[in-house]
């Protein structure tokens, strides 16, 4: 749980700069959350920045070069330092399959890229209130 006052530390890890920025930006300008990103095609790296910064939540894209959001939920999900950190899917795709997927997975929510940041980060204050985290 965060202390007070204390802002959440959300990961974005999204191979897209201008959606990964766009979103920190905003979540930023809202005072409540340090946002961190991890960008790019390596799935070492984007493993590595979940295992050292800790994050409250990490939002995760689906369609990913190298290695999808679904193979590095598991990967986080077999990790014990990352086990039990919230994830919500972060994605352009609206596919019921998709979503199916990612709840099998123990993904704490699935959100459209499309839908807005006020509507996103409603979800990230439903996922952090679900944990007991806010």
């Amino acid at each position: 749980m965060a202390e007070t006052g204390q802002k959440f530390k959300i990961l974005i890890i999204d191979d897209d700069p201008d959606i990964s920025h766009l979103m920190k930006l905003y979540l930023s300008s809202t005072g409540r959350y340090k946002v961190l990103l991890a960008g790019g095609g390596n799935i070492g790296m984007w493993l590595s920045s979940c295992k050292w910064h800790k994050p409250h939540l990490i939002l995760l894209d689906i369609k990913m070069p190298g290695m999808d959001g679904f193979q590095v939920l598991k990967e986080i999900r077999a990790m014990p330092q990352t086990r039990y950190t919230p994830v919500i899917m972060f994605t352009a795709y609206d596919d019921p399959a998709f979503v199916v997927k990612a709840e099998g997975l123990y993904c704490d929510g699935y959100v459209l890229k499309s839908e807005g940041f006020e509507v996103i980060e409603a979800k990230i204050q439903e996922v952090l209130k679900k944990r007991g985290l806010l």
